[in-house]
């Protein structure tokens, strides 16, 4: 017996993965409820993407030497954050600052 076209995609949703189907429009929709199988155009929600920081080793470890004793990890996050910031890698909105 053959398998069904989209065990794998059955697979995953079982696995609690998000399905996503193709509208009429051409847009990536997610599934409400249980999919239509028979859809010929599904897919698994993509995983959002986040920046990697482009930090070396020791720019990392001058973040840590410099910040506040009891901020640390907090020094080398916003340090890594300014170079995503700086290297165009994020983009903040003015929505994203005023909140």
């Amino acid at each position: 017996m053959k398998p069904h076209k989209h065990a794998e995609l059955i697979k995953r949703w079982a696995d609690g993965k998000q399905i996503q189907f193709k509208n009429s429009t051409g847009n990536w929709r997610d599934v409400l409820g249980q999919p239509n199988w028979d859809n010929d155009e599904l897919r698994i929600k993509p995983e959002p993407e986040y920046p990697k920081t482009k930090m070396n080793d020791d720019e990392l470890i001058t973040a840590w030497e410099n910040g506040p004793s009891s901020l640390k990890l907090t020094a080398v996050a916003n340090a890594a954050i300014a170079r995503a910031i700086e290297d165009k890698q994020v983009i903040i909105t003015l929505d994203q600052i005023e909140g």
